[in-house]
């Protein structure tokens, strides 16, 4: 007797159908056109970096602050220190959006909340802050 299940899977191959015909179709144009679109100046948008920021930190009777860290924050913050004249700077800033915060550390601890700043493109703009005491 033969066995049942060996006669399964003829009737299964049988109807998958014919063989597909072969692809003769010439790629060389899809790929010509892949080729072009690269080339075209709008592939990759370059956001220059031509904002600036400065500005001079200030303690409650007008002098100074030495030491403040301030720092302009996007994907990747950017910190400067200010000197004896309380002034800092930051050049080459993107034109968008950033978080704007100054820390205190010298003797009194205390920093902004982190502030959104809008600069725009080719923007130089002067920011003071006064440091408030609590």
């Amino acid at each position: 007797m033969r066995a049942p299940w060996l006669l399964l899977p003829l009737p299964l191959l049988f109807a998958c159908g014919e063989k597909e015909a072969t692809d003769d179709t010439d790629d060389s144009q899809v790929e010509a056109d892949a080729d072009a679109d690269t080339d075209s100046d709008t592939d990759t948008d370059v956001v220059e970096a031509n904002a600036s920021l400065s500005g001079t930190i200030l303690d409650v009777s007008g002098a100074p602050v030495q030491g403040a860290r301030v720092s302009m924050c996007k994907q990747v913050c950017r910190t400067v220190t200010t000197g004896s004249d309380g002034v800092y700077a930051f050049d080459a800033l993107e034109p968008w959006t950033h978080a704007f915060e100054v820390v205190m550390t010298a003797g009194d601890d205390w920093s902004t909340p982190l502030v959104p700043l809008t600069l725009e493109d080719s923007e130089a703009r002067e920011l003071d802050a006064v440091a408030l005491e609590f």
